[in-house]
């Protein structure tokens, strides 16, 4: 489990984060220095914005919302700090202080960060929209039978998405293609593709889903290509109600400076 602390030395203070390794189960830490200069407000701001940013040891592509590093456990927890709502990092920050410092710093985040920028949107990732989707097709009942017979999904919370593949997804102008084909060895294999402009990339297609069954017969089929087709219904209507977290920036800057 890893966390972030503020600890003050001699020679100054330390943004920490502080985990424990997965091979010798002892805790390390790695830190940024936050200058003994800044005071108040100005000190209140460096560290929310160092807490926000500092991602040691892997390469981050911010704009993608990806990591590249040999860890993977750290990989996606940088994801899961990058993607907290703001009500959970406001927490978080003020968890960094003392319980007597607290009151100036909780009135410091409503007169900074009281509500997320129209135009830096909580994006939804590759694995996001797949969960959403799932999620509200579930709701309604309208997979169980499909996924009475599959043999897995993946991504899955045992085999998640790669930090390196798993970027957000910053352009509403694609398609939901579900693809459906017999295995070369066995079973149906249906594949989740999403077609068209869906990031910063210049990639015009993505896979977000595997869905397997073993089985092979005309209901199994039956069965696959209606999962397909509920698996796109409800990805266009997610996509809709939730438009804004899909709105290039460009865009949303534009709608921003017309109001």
């Amino acid at each position: 489990m890893r966390h972030y602390t503020i600890a003050c030395h001699e020679e100054g203070r330390v943004l920490y984060i502080t985990g424990k390794c997965d091979r010798c189960k002892g805790f390390m830490r790695s830190g940024t220095s936050v200058p003994m200069n800044v005071k108040g407000d100005e000190l209140l701001a460096y560290v929310y914005r160092e807490m926000k940013h500092f991602r040691p040891y892997d390469g981050h592509d911010q704009e993608k919302g990806t990591y590249c590093g040999y860890i993977s456990q750290r990989c996606r927890w940088y994801q899961q700090q990058d993607d907290l709502t703001l009500e959970a990092c406001n927490e978080q920050f003020l968890r960094l202080f003392r319980a007597e410092d607290q009151a100036a710093v909780k009135d410091w985040l409503t007169r900074n960060h009281n509500e997320e920028p129209y135009t830096k949107p909580r994006r939804d990732r590759k694995s996001t929209l797949l969960q959403r989707i799932l999620d509200a097709a579930r709701a309604d009942g309208a997979i169980a039978e499909a996924e009475a017979i599959l043999a897995y999904i993946l991504p899955n919370n045992n085999e998640p998405e790669c930090p390196d593949r798993d970027s957000y997804l910053t352009d509403y102008h694609f398609d939901l293609i579900p693809s459906l084909n017999f295995g070369s060895c066995e079973g149906i294999y249906l594949s989740l593709c999403l077609e068209g402009s869906f990031d910063s990339s210049d990639k015009k297609k993505a896979a977000i889903g595997t869905f397997k069954t073993l089985r092979t017969d005309l209901e199994a089929c039956q069965l696959m290509g209606a999962l397909g087709g509920a698996l796109m219904y409800y990805g266009r209507k997610y996509v809709n109600e939730e438009i804004h977290r899909y709105t290039p920036k460009a865009e949303l800057e534009r709608e921003a400076g017309r109001t």
